[in-house]
């Protein structure tokens, strides 16, 4: 199926849309970041970025540019990722983020020195940024990682087999017991428990797992997420402590 056919597919809320069109520009996807890599291969080894994490914004650029696709303007799918790959390099370098992936010794100056040759009046740490404002922009970025947490987990959920889902699903993402998911499914409490079993071993492994490996070092290192429960998860937030423990329900947090 073409790629512009997925996007549609996508945009619809077909999960499994997202997996296969992920797969598909996964080649070219590649071969655009390894050319910002080979630009400048020095900078992002002093941010500490590899090319494996270039890969893995190349999923969440997927994710963006579905978002954005119009079928009606006869563009290409592949046409749409430009933007949010060139968006998410200069995100992981630090040029658009308050969480910077470098080493600070790197590139410190003193907040003595002058902004500019032409004056001396004013010096770096004039212009250093009131905390309101870092925090203001430290919301919006904390958002669009919940945001794109949310999107992972969707598609790895879609890896799974319908029940298999709607087991966990229904557990930890509407609050429901077993019980109820069980009556939903037709099943005992029992049996609704294996399935919901069964549906989180699976997310232990393969790409589900390569997939939220990289939320389990960021929230175990720096706690990015705020908000309340599972519910609001669903939602799009999410907080620490309801993270890991989901983390740790698939096998993740405690592999580390």
């Amino acid at each position: 199926m073409a790629n512009e056919e997925l996007a549609v597919q996508a945009q619809a809320g077909d999960k499994a849309a997202i997996s296969q069109l992920w797969n598909q520009t996964r080649g070219i996807i590649f071969m655009i970041l390894a050319r910002y890599y080979n630009r400048n291969p020095e900078r992002f080894a002093r941010c500490g970025v590899t090319m494996d994490d270039l890969e893995q914004e190349g999923f969440f650029a997927v994710l963006e540019a579905v978002e954005a696709f119009n079928s009606a303007k006869g563009w290409k799918f592949t046409s749409w990722l430009n933007y949010p790959l060139q968006n998410h390099v200069n995100a992981i370098l630090g040029t658009r983020s308050g969480q910077v992936k470098h080493i600070p010794l790197n590139e410190c100056s003193s907040l003595d020195e002058p902004i500019s040759q032409e004056s001396d009046d004013m010096t770096l740490g004039d212009s250093v940024e009131d905390q309101t404002a870092l925090e203001a922009f430290q919301g919006a970025e904390d958002r669009t990682y919940n945001s794109q947490l949310h999107d992972t987990l969707e598609v790895c959920l879609s890896f799974l087999e319908n029940p298999l889902e709607r087991a966990v699903r229904g557990q930890y993402y509407e609050n429901k017991s077993l019980k109820e998911v069980g009556r939903e499914l037709g099943v005992s409490y029992q049996y609704a428990r294996e399935i919901r079993n069964k549906g989180l071993r699976k997310l232990r492994g393969g790409k589900a797992r390569r997939l939220l490996m990289e939320y389990a070092d960021e929230i175990i290192s720096g706690g990015a997420c705020r908000g309340t429960g599972f519910q609001s998860w669903s939602n799009r937030g999410s907080i620490e402590e309801t993270t890991v423990e989901y983390l740790e329900r698939l096998g993740v947090y405690a592999a580390l």
